[in-house]
């Protein structure tokens, strides 16, 4: 079970005296761990999973950050969880898909990953419409990463620009970025942030994002997803005002 520490939440400074990431990676890991705790089912966990997203994703970005990308879903857990479990992820993400839409506030909002292993075709129509709507002009992005690994995308990209533009070209990362689901993230990412860390049992991030990452500050928390709230979010920005590590782009 997570154990929240008072004495250390209450003493976070405000948005206002941090400095943020502008741009952020979130991977929230351990619903189903949470689920189980509480006998609750994966899918309860999945839901209580979103509802914390939504909160977490707003807070970062009214405290400063520009880019979220969230890890929805890897490959290998698109490969490996019940059928009935990826309905539900797939559903929470149709939900959250309307939610933006009536929202209409300018935030970008993309979802990437080869979303055709889903076969659905409204999961289809409804990322179309987000991303026709998305304008260059909106100062705030949020990325969904569904099925996704990135260094498939990588590779994907590699084997379109060597056939586009000739072999040479490959070893452009520049160029290689411009062809990959997620060309609209910054080139590097500030902050990569992941929940339900165990230290003793740490697993693969399944290549996340390897072109993105090189300079990124890494936190990890032991804290469950369905746990995390807005006060770990300014731990950790606290944290990553004060490394000393090279920033994103």
């Amino acid at each position: 079970m997570n154990l929240l520490l008072p004495d250390l939440l209450s003493s976070v400074a405000p948005p206002a005296l941090l400095e943020v990431p502008k741009s952020l990676c979130l991977t929230p890991d351990k619903n189903r761990t949470w689920a189980a705790f509480f006998g609750l089912s994966a899918m309860d966990g999945h839901s209580k999973g979103r509802e914390v997203a939504e909160t977490v994703i707003q807070a970062a970005f009214d405290a400063g950050t520009d880019d979220v990308a969230v890890w929805m879903m890897s490959a290998s857990n698109k490969g490996k969880r019940p059928t009935f479990e990826q309905d539900h992820l797939k559903n929470l993400l149709k939900e959250a898909i309307r939610s933006r839409e009536e929202k209409k506030d300018e935030v970008g909002f993309y979802v990437c990953g080869p979303l055709h292993v889903f076969r659905d075709p409204e999961l289809d129509d409804l990322v179309a419409r987000a991303h026709e709507r998305n304008s260059p002009t909106f100062r705030k992005r949020l990325t969904v990463l569904c099925a996704y690994r990135g260094i498939s995308d990588f590779k994907q990209a590699a084997a379109r620009v060597c056939e586009e533009m000739g072999p040479e070209a490959v070893e452009n990362e520049d160029m290689i970025r411009r062809f990959m689901w997620i060309k609209h993230l910054p080139p590097q990412i500030d902050m990569f942030l992941r929940t339900g860390v165990d230290p003793q049992n740490r697993h693969n991030s399944d290549s996340l994002l390897p072109l993105h990452g090189e300079q990124a500050f890494v936190y990890d928390t032991p804290v469950w997803w369905p746990d995390f709230t807005v006060a770990h979010l300014y731990e950790a920005f606290r944290c990553f005002g004060e490394s000393k590590r090279p920033r994103g782009a």
